[in-house]
């Protein structure tokens, strides 16, 4: 039952990437922009639903959820301007006090 549903996902991703990828085209937006801004969305919504779930944020986990390299997780992270989402420590090693939880997150600068 879950293969089904994620093969309706996915069918419906490609509905919505046809059109918008003839667009990116257009506008000289190459798959390799698409990609890390997909990378930096899949990094940023682990980030969310790990930290709503009180569960240790941490790259390792990141990748888990994500799929992506370590070091790709950590280079968004790290990246300037960052993805820290509001309110979200800046570093592994501070605790989610606003979610009065067990969370840590990555570095985020």
């Amino acid at each position: 039952m879950v293969m089904s549903i994620k093969n309706s996902v996915i069918a419906s991703c490609r509905s919505i990437l046809a059109p918008l990828t003839r667009i990116l085209i257009r506008f000289g937006v190459s798959a390799g922009e698409l990609n890390a801004l997909v990378e930096q969305e899949y990094v940023k919504s682990a980030i969310r639903q790990l930290a709503m779930k009180n569960e240790l944020v941490s790259s390792s986990r990141i990748s888990i959820i994500t799929g992506l390299p370590r070091n790709i997780v950590a280079s968004i992270v790290e990246s300037p301007g960052g993805i820290s989402p509001s309110g979200a420590p800046r570093t592994v090693h501070d605790p989610l006090e606003s979610h009065g939880s067990r969370c840590s997150a990555v570095a985020m600068t």
